[in-house]
């Protein structure tokens, strides 16, 4: 066979590939697809003052939806309230505090009625949020001083189940 006359197979991933590939990043075999996220959601952004569960959740649904030839998201927000059974205030709400962290960036589409989502590429440590939002600054250290005493209290809690167990154990 000449270099000419080869041909090059097209890289179509089968149902078996997918389901490899799905494997490495879930403990478990799912048939329906599977949706990835950014692991600096999850540890990073969760520290900004505007990102809540309502939030991470809608931001994971548009990631389901992101249509890579139009480079967007574009579902209604009517259909994701209805699909998370809140009301549509609530994924408004969720859209401004995506929106505020530099998450998305949304632009309307006057000829469907809707929003289409364009996501932000985030940032990926605490450092590189407080230097994108230097304001949160307060509420990062209000959250230290939080994390700390649930820490003192998870430790006192270890301790007096420790002196419970050695009662019990001498008696």
């Amino acid at each position: 066979m000449t270099k000419n006359s080869q041909q090059t197979q097209p890289n179509v991933e089968t149902e078996v590939e997918k389901t490899e590939s799905a494997s490495k990043a879930l403990p478990f075999a799912v048939n329906k697809g599977w949706t990835g996220v950014p692991n600096s959601i999850f540890t990073v952004y969760t520290k900004h003052p505007e990102i809540n569960a309502t939030a991470i959740m809608v931001y994971t649904y548009l990631l389901r939806l992101h249509n890579d030839d139009y480079g967007y998201a574009y579902p209604s927000q009517v259909e994701m309230a209805i699909n998370f059974g809140v009301t549509t205030g609530t994924i408004k709400n969720a859209v401004a505090r995506l929106r505020n962290a530099g998450l998305i960036t949304t632009k309307y589409n006057i000829r469907h009625s809707n929003n289409n989502y364009f996501f932000n590429r985030p940032v990926e440590t605490v450092e590189e949020l407080l230097e994108k939002f230097p304001e949160i600054e307060g509420h990062l250290k209000k959250l230290e001083e939080k994390a700390q005493k649930t820490r003192e209290e998870a430790e006192a809690e270890k301790e007096r189940l420790a002196k419970t167990r050695q009662k019990k154990a001498e008696s």
